[in-house]
């Protein structure tokens, strides 16, 4: 992915949570990753970066966005692999010394 394709984590955020919102709209029979993977979600949309020197209170955003991806694990089809590759990417762009 070129940098100018690559959007801010708060973008990917929204659209990551556009699309939960209209595919698991009955709360009752929302998978259970949604639950722990929601918080990190949330924290997401206030961040551009996913960088280590960017935070959201005491955690840095590359861990809101590594613990949003472990959490989201069980999350598949195609609108997650498409938004899971592009956090992968704007991590490696973020971080390129961390070699991920």
């Amino acid at each position: 992915m070129k940098p100018k394709e690559i959007r801010p984590v708060g973008e990917i955020a929204q659209a990551i949570r556009d699309n939960w919102r209209a595919t698991y709209s009955d709360m009752k029979k929302r998978p259970a990753f949604t639950t722990y993977a929601w918080p990190y979600l949330e924290a997401m949309l206030s961040l551009s970066t996913s960088s280590s020197k960017e935070f959201y209170g005491l955690e840095d955003a590359q861990m809101i966005v590594l613990r949003f991806l472990d959490n989201a694990t069980a999350w598949r089809g195609p609108a997650a692999r498409t938004f899971k590759e592009e956090l992968n990417a704007r991590l490696q762009y973020d971080n390129p010394e961390k070699g991920r």
